[in-house]
């Protein structure tokens, strides 16, 4: 009995330092990490793009259309949008499938569709 109760106390013991030396060499590793971001920070490099002050909106009255000019006029507003988004003419972009977004989605998906991370 004297000797498992040895042998627990020297298992806990390495166990206690095994884990102390972990969190040890993370904290570590933490302060270096930290000290790299404020050695290499370059604030110039990161420019703020103030976004574009949206155009006044006019009332339009609504017309008949049909469902398939509908799509089409649609479908020209949205790569006239991406062209101008990313800066590339119109006959490199390709619309594949346009699907809505739902209403449902979390406040953070809006946020990562409208400002994606660079």
């Amino acid at each position: 009995m004297i000797e498992f109760t040895k042998d627990l106390a020297e298992s806990m013991k390495t166990a206690f330092l095994g884990m102390g030396i972990t969190i040890l060499s993370l904290y570590l590793l933490s302060l270096l990490l930290d000290l790299i971001r404020v050695v290499f920070h370059n604030p110039a490099s990161k420019q703020k793009s103030e976004p574009l002050p949206a155009p006044d909106r006019e009332e339009v009255p609504p017309q008949q259309r049909t469902e398939e000019g509908e799509w089409e006029e649609l479908v020209a507003v949205i790569t006239a949008a991406i062209s101008s988004y990313l800066q590339k003419p119109t006959d490199r972009i390709k619309i594949g499938f346009i699907r809505r977004i739902h209403e449902r989605t979390p406040i953070w998906g809006m946020e990562s569709r409208l400002n994606p991370m660079e």
